[in-house]
């Protein structure tokens, strides 16, 4: 009965685990696109505005990448060629890098346009790091093991009270 209650435990405990992950991990994904999404617009809307100066855009550009928390911002020019790229390397904060290649985060870049009156400047690409959300991932599943340890010791001690009351005639 103990090695019982503690095996349908462990499956059910492991079944919500990825499904807790997998469905936090999709909610991540959205909310980076739409972040990705907005970021592109809101910096294509001040960039648009400097009229076609590009030193003054890559120094806004810049500064963009540098508050921010972004993978990549790059700029392209009409015909496709690349105006301003600034990259910075994937990492986890706390998560382990195999949680991360484990649960992967994959959201989508935003994209947006940038003119100068009548006259398109190029296309602006924005990334945002997912470092922040394979952290609270990871977080969510650190705290469901301690909820699953508590719960399994709880759910033993109660079987093994049990079943010695059982056998107690």
């Amino acid at each position: 009965v103990w090695l019982l209650l503690l095996g349908s435990l462990a499956v059910s405990f492991l079944a919500s685990i990825v499904l807790s992950v997998d469905s936090a991990r999709d909610t991540f994904q959205t909310q980076l696109h739409i972040k990705n999404s907005d970021n592109a617009t809101l910096l294509a809307q001040v960039l648009s505005q400097q009229e076609g100066d590009l030193g003054r855009v890559e120094t806004l550009m810049r500064a963009q990448f540098d508050t921010g928390f972004y993978r990549e911002l790059r700029l392209t020019s009409p015909d496709g060629e690349t105006i301003f790229l600034r990259e910075a390397q994937q990492a986890p904060l706390h998560a382990p890098g195999w949680f991360s290649a484990l649960v992967p985060i994959d959201a989508g870049p935003g994209f947006a346009q940038i003119s100068s009156g009548w006259r398109q400047i190029g296309t602006l690409r924005v990334v945002s790091h997912s470092a922040y959300a394979h952290d609270h991932l990871w977080q969510g599943a650190l705290e469901a093991v301690a909820t699953f340890a508590l719960v399994m010791g709880l759910a033993t001690t109660c079987a093994a009270a049990l079943v010695r009351r059982i056998e107690l005639p």
